[in-house]
């Protein structure tokens, strides 16, 4: 064979070049880029890296699929072959949507600039069954990624899958996703309770900032009152004020130290222990869900319905829009995240934490 490198290697038809960007081997990548772009190439449809396998990847759907691959490696390919950018595979994903299907965040942010000077950017954040990418982050529970996704393309809040689900109803379907619906032993309970919160170190609250409300959000009027000369009468209560203002210093700056001496001895001593990463990383998949949550619901009004005839004021949820979790596989597709599968299911819905099971049921 005159140029083995272009020959599948598995039964899927993967080309050496999808193992290597599966497998995040970046210098491999690079090299065997080096030996491939000499083969000689009279159409399209003999081009090694315009190749697909069986489920119709390109080498730029494997390359989204692992973090262990750099933006320079794709950059690389896209520099000689840029229409890997536009080629859907056969479940209609462009390579950005499979990106944010495996969580994969700084991939996403590379490609979303480049999807952005593309004639048609929508098309790179749907599929063909209607889900967009704030859905399959929710789906996906990459939390995090979807709050960037709903900051950066506002207009996918109230957009619909082919079931009339907004990305806020999804994350409202999944109880496990907040701490409400997860139920611990006491000592899993105090584990969970000592994980370092990112957001205890500050040594500044957001409802202390001059001129910010509990949100942090500027507010005229929080900047008004703090502006406001005491009056006649309040000038002794000021100073009565002094000493429970140091008392909250000295009281921040113990809970600081605390928390520094807790993320030390989680970052030295706890670490390597699976149990307690898994307890970690539960509390902060509940984290990041809380507050996708609370930016969700200020822009989606979709949960909201007048009574017609009662006060406008009171909100009303009628039984058709209440969504029992435990049977929510009624009305969401399911998505196996495997690297090479995409199925709907109506009688089961999977998270990231069932693909392991469930691979093992079909002796996968």
């Amino acid at each position: 064979v005159e140029y083995p490198e272009e020959y599948p290697l598995t039964t899927s038809h993967d080309t050496v070049l999808h193992i290597a960007m599966y497998s995040g081997q970046n210098e491999l990548v690079k090299n065997l880029l080096d030996i491939l772009l000499q083969v000689p190439t009279t159409t399209n449809k003999s081009d090694i890296l315009l190749k697909v396998n069986d489920f119709g990847d390109t080498i730029l759907h494997e390359a989204t699929t692992t973090n262990k691959i750099d933006p320079d490696t794709v950059s690389l390919i896209l520099r000689k072959r840029p229409g890997l950018l536009t080629m859907h595979n056969n479940n209609g994903e462009l390579p950005l949507f499979r990106a944010v299907r495996f969580g994969n965040e700084k991939m996403f942010e590379y490609l979303a600039d480049l999807v952005d000077a593309q004639p048609d950017p929508e098309a790179h954040r749907i599929r063909n069954d209607g889900v967009n990418i704030l859905h399959i982050a929710i789906l996906n529970e990459s939390f995090e990624l979807a709050l960037k996704i709903a900051k950066k393309y506002p207009y996918l809040l109230d957009k619909r899958d082919q079931v009339g689900m907004t990305g806020l109803h999804l994350l409202s379907s999944m109880p496990l996703a907040f701490k409400s619906g997860c139920k611990h032993g006491w000592l899993r309970r105090f584990i969970y309770f000592c994980v370092p919160n990112s957001d205890t170190h500050e040594d500044v609250s957001e409802s202390d900032r001059v001129g910010q409300g509990n949100d942090g959000v500027i507010n005229e009027q929080n900047i008004a009152e703090s502006k406001v000369a005491p009056v006649y009468g309040q000038k002794n209560k000021s100073k009565k004020t002094k000493a429970p203002n140091t008392c909250i210093k000295v009281y921040r700056t113990i809970a600081l130290g605390l928390h520094w001496i807790n993320q030390l001895c989680w970052n030295r001593i706890f670490r390597g222990y699976g149990w307690m990463e898994e307890v970690k990383n539960e509390r902060k998949r509940h984290e990041s869900g809380f507050r996708l949550v609370k930016y969700l619901i200020k822009f989606d009004y979709s949960w909201q319905l007048s009574e017609p005839g009662g006060n406008p004021e009171k909100i009303v949820v009628t039984p058709e829009q209440l969504i029992n979790p435990w049977r929510k596989a009624h009305y969401l597709p399911t998505i196996i995240f495997h690297r090479h599968s995409y199925q709907n299911h109506n009688d089961t819905n999977f998270s990231k934490r069932d693909i392991k099971s469930h691979t093992a049921s079909q002796g996968g």
